[in-house]
């Protein structure tokens, strides 16, 4: 009887368990779609210390997203968005690369991710709204 009352209980606080909430939003939304075998835009502009929320989606299969020296690795599942807040803390221009294989062309999905030094606040947030180098 123990046990049955225990196992009920459990049942019943794995169906009232909170959903997961996607994280506010850091900064600008920078939305990246993915596809076999590309993302769109296929090239953004960051900036050095302005946070910076990456919203990725898949068109068709899942795919990865990978920055190893940004630390940014997400899965892109289709009809999901994924979020990713990030805050570059280094200059220079990085390679994104799908790293879930998802077909023949996946060796060549690639994007590159540019981050500058910004120079002002009022060109800074406008280049970032048009992905344009400062």
């Amino acid at each position: 009887m123990t046990a049955v009352a225990v196992c009920v209980v459990a049942s019943l606080s794995a169906c009232t368990a909170p959903m997961p909430i996607q994280p506010e939003p850091a900064g600008p939304v920078v939305k990246i779609t993915a596809s076999q075998f590309h993302f769109t835009p296929n090239r953004i502009t960051l900036l050095k210390g302005q946070a910076v929320t990456l919203e990725l989606t898949s068109d068709d299969v899942t795919h990865g997203f990978m920055i190893r020296q940004l630390k940014i690795d997400a899965d892109i599942k289709p009809g999901k968005l994924t979020h990713i807040n990030v805050t570059p803390d280094v200059t220079g221009t990085f390679k994104a690369i799908c790293d879930h294989y998802c077909g023949f062309g996946h060796g060549d999905m690639r994007m590159t991710i540019v981050v500058q030094e910004p120079r002002s606040q009022s060109a800074s947030a406008e280049n970032l709204r048009n992905n344009e180098l400062p």
